[in-house]
């Protein structure tokens, strides 16, 4: 049989698909750390697993990754990644937590190097731009499985099955985007040395991580922490909690497929302070609102915010003249995929110390770092 869709719309599928698991096991994390009995700063130490994971994947294994084909690496990597979060859900201590976490993080660097890659070539093919609005679906992804999140938890269904249960509709619309699709040729400007390696950042990729930065804190408190924040937090009950990914990720799925139509009406430097300042009056609602619904509305106001901030220092990067654009490009990203190391260690300590709102709270201080980078040395300058 034939598939009708375009190749646009296969990618956009595929990528919506390769999300679903990811955006189900965000809102279930901290029924995971209720039957763990997980203290914030041992779920700070599981949840690095994942960041760990890709930044293994990035450094040592794009030159293998980036020779399987887009179809055959989402066919087999989307289940493989749906498996890992299945084992996560069971783990019963930090280590166990820690090593699924870190399985599914190596796995989803997989789909993030071929998926890329596919729209990049899929860009040069069309002379469109796919990237940006392909996020934007994986983003719609995390909206709907964050919901049926929130279904599942308020009819008392475990993380397991919650997760099991979602598993095939990801394997199934993964089988359905990709049926079919042959490899697109390579561009010509593709890199053939895949080594291994570390690629230290120059003055101007730190001023691109200090501008960028904030959204990956953020977001990781997001998408991590979010549900935590409204239980403890705000004293919101579990299914109430449960909506806080969904809030988070439409937000960013606002902010991302609607940042091409952004781009063409507000030069990049003024729109990465606007986000930036945006996110800011989020997370000010988060950490000082008194009634949960004002900290839901920070958090989808954090969500859209933060959503084109590191895509914008990405592209940045790779307009840099200094050296190939695919050394700053892995410089950038190797710093990223560090710092998402650090950050639930960071804030499970804060959340230990000092509460979950004051771990949010911790995020001020990389927004004004980030606005301070901007004002000051114009990264996203044309």
């Amino acid at each position: 049989m034939t598939l009708s869709l375009s190749l646009p719309n296969r990618l956009y599928l595929a990528f919506f698909a390769c999300s679903i698991m990811l955006g189900s096991w965000y809102p279930r994390i901290a029924d995971v750390q209720a039957s763990a009995a997980l203290e914030a700063w041992q779920l700070g130490q599981a949840l690095s697993g994942y960041p760990v994971g890709i930044l293994v994947m990035f450094t040592f294994g794009t030159r293998f990754v980036a020779e399987m084909s887009f179809r055959r690496s989402f066919q087999v990597v989307v289940p493989a990644l749906g498996l890992a979060l299945i084992a996560a859900t069971l783990a019963t201590s930090t280590l166990p937590l820690f090593l699924a976490l870190m399985a599914a993080g190596a796995l989803q660097g997989v789909l993030a190097i071929t998926g890329n890659v596919e729209a990049d070539r899929m860009e040069a093919r069309l002379q469109r731009q796919v990237l940006v609005r392909a996020h934007g679906f994986y983003s719609l992804a995390t909206v709907g499985a964050g919901a049926l999140g929130t279904a599942f938890r308020a009819m008392g269904i475990s993380p397991w099955l919650h997760l099991t249960l979602m598993l095939p509709v990801a394997a199934a619309l993964t089988l359905f985007a990709t049926a079919g699709m042959e490899a697109l040729p390579h561009r010509d400007q593709e890199a053939k040395d895949g080594a291994a390696r570390i690629v230290w950042p120059t003055a101007s990729i730190l001023v691109l991580f200090i501008a960028g930065g904030a959204s990956l804190y953020l977001d990781n408190a997001a998408s991590d922490w979010s549900v935590i924040l409204l239980r403890d937090g705000y004293g919101a009950d579990a299914v109430l909690a449960t909506t806080a990914v969904t809030i988070w990720a439409l937000g960013q799925a606002v902010g991302r497929i609607g940042y091409p139509a952004m781009t063409r009406k507000i030069p990049a430097a003024r729109l990465a302070v606007v986000m930036a300042c945006t996110a800011g009056i989020g997370l000010l609602l988060v950490v000082l609102a008194h009634g949960v619904w004002l900290g839901v509305i920070g958090l989808m106001l954090m969500g859209f915010g933060t959503s084109a901030l590191f895509p914008m220092a990405i592209a940045s990067a790779a307009r840099l003249a200094d050296r190939p654009s695919a050394a700053n490009v892995a410089s950038l990203s190797q710093m990223a995929f560090l710092a998402g190391i650090a950050t639930p260690l960071v804030l499970g300590a804060v959340v230990s110390l000092g509460g979950i709102r004051l771990a949010f709270a911790s995020g001020l201080l990389v927004l004004v770092a980030s606005l301070a980078a901007m004002r000051l040395k114009r990264p996203f300058a044309a």
